[in-house]
């Protein structure tokens, strides 16, 4: 879990919460900094070193508690919704900003994880990529993890893998729930319009009530990511993304119920180290794998 507060909540507000909430629930949850730079409320801390400062106090302050970074922002589509509003991120790998912060994350020996949107910024993805990869055959011994998949495509995907044994990506919002926010693209929910479903098509109509019921028996993997994940297992983890309240309340466990179906549809071994086995390894969690 990490936080960065929205709104009036500072830095260090936002990390003692998390923390506090961690420590609660007595190793059943860990703990990432933050590396948002800012948060997603513009509100002075975003632009300049201030964020910097800001990340490397809070790394000297919970890294004897903390289990590594949460994402660096690099892009982040406009939001504009009841729950967010933010003028969104456009910036590249080579950015002052995301380069210091990938310093510090490297120096502390912990994955990097990326939040980078391929379709919502279309225009620079091809150059996105390219710069990506020049990072990652840079620094071919640390780990690096796409957020949200990073919008990529099958074939993307599958060039970076392949190309490079450091990167892994992450499944948040990456399947029918996120289906339903792109649909929204253009009206007054404005939000990324780019996320991708790693499964076949929800019901028409969806979401009304019970459409997971019907959805579930018919639910298959895009052949293309499943061929991809069978084949690469060590480099990918699940994630669920849960930012606003709604995420933790009603969409969570029908998220997990969507989940669990769909990694039983996986060889037993590429289940196990896609839900826990790969998180365990990369970030040093304290925690067992079933079988």
């Amino acid at each position: 879990m990490s936080a960065r507060g929205c709104g009036e909540e500072s830095a260090l507000e936002s990390h003692g919460r998390v923390l506090n909430l961690v420590r609660s629930l007595e190793r059943k949850a860990s703990f990432l900094i933050s590396a948002k730079l800012g948060g997603m409320s513009l509100s002075g801390t975003t632009e300049g070193l201030a964020g910097l400062i800001e990340l490397n106090r809070a790394a000297n302050q919970y890294s004897q508690e903390a289990f590594g970074f949460a994402e660096i922002l690099v892009q982040h589509a406009p939001h504009e919704t009841r729950w967010l509003k933010y003028a969104g991120l456009d910036l590249d790998l080579k950015s002052e900003r995301v380069t210091k912060a990938i310093d510090l994350v490297l120096d502390r020996k912990a994955p990097v994880i990326l939040h980078l949107e391929l379709n919502d910024y279309e225009p620079q993805s091809e150059m996105i990529i390219q710069q990506l990869g020049q990072l990652l055959a840079r620094y071919p011994n640390h780990d690096f993890v796409l957020m949200h998949m990073a919008q990529a495509t099958p074939e993307e995907a599958r060039n970076l893998v392949e190309s490079h044994a450091s990167v892994h990506f992450m499944t948040s919002t990456a399947d029918a729930f996120a289906s339903f926010t792109v649909a929204k693209a253009g009206t007054s929910h404005k939000a990324q319009a780019g996320w991708i479903n790693l499964f076949s098509a929800p019901p028409d109509g969806a979401p009304y009530k019970g459409w997971l019921a019907d959805y579930l028996p018919v639910l298959e993997w895009d052949e293309r990511w499943k061929s991809l994940i069978e084949a690469h297992s060590d480099r990918f983890v699940f994630a669920a993304d849960n930012v606003f309240g709604p995420h933790w309340t009603k969409r969570y466990p029908a998220k997990l119920k969507l989940w669990r179906h769909a990694l039983s549809l996986l060889t037993d071994k590429t289940a196990r180290m896609m839900a826990c086995a790969n998180a365990k390894r990369l970030w040093k969690l304290e925690m067992a794998c079933g079988s």
